[in-house]
């Protein structure tokens, strides 16, 4: 086509060469939004198990601590040939372990400030020292509660009177 005025864009060849582009295009965008999707679903879905295991070995740690001032209450200061305090002390600290292993920093931190509170309890020389440190101990599960429901945005619990 020597003297022709056609130019290469109104060529059949170009027509059919930019719907293959925009099919192209169209898939390769369709890809990386699925694939970004995707991974926004299993970062929602793992947080939801993580916070689901959270609130389990939080509900276990609660019942944990309210057993062990029990048994304190009950035992007083720990005699050598009595093992019911120490067995409880054991048993909230396999369970603040748990809890420490998966929670986020603020519970952690608040969960590690039981520790020396439990020894406290343990370690009391008399009674009226030991229903002081039970006492603290409480409080401090407070404290945990309080930071866990901080994590998850819910409200302070209203005191039970």
């Amino acid at each position: 086509m020597v003297g022709s005025d056609s130019t290469f864009w109104d060529s059949p060849l170009f027509g059919a060469l930019l719907a293959l582009f925009g099919v192209i295009a169209g898939a390769v965008l369709t890809f990386a939004l699925n694939h970004l999707q995707d991974r926004q679903r299993t970062v929602r879905e793992t947080q939801i198990r993580w916070d689901e295991r959270i609130l389990e070995v939080m509900s276990r740690v609660m019942n944990t601590v309210e057993d062990y001032a029990q048994t304190a209450a009950v035992t007083g200061p720990t005699r050598h040939d009595d093992h019911t305090l120490f067995d409880a002390h054991q048993a909230l600290a396999r369970e603040l372990f748990a809890l420490q292993l998966i929670a986020p920093p603020d519970v952690r931190t608040v969960a590690s400030a039981m520790a020396p509170v439990m020894r406290a309890v343990l370690t009391a020389s008399d009674e009226g020292d030991m229903m002081d440190k039970v006492s603290t101990l409480e409080m401090q599960r407070d404290r945990l509660a309080e930071a866990v429901r901080a994590h998850f945005g819910l409200q302070s619990a209203q005191p039970v009177s």
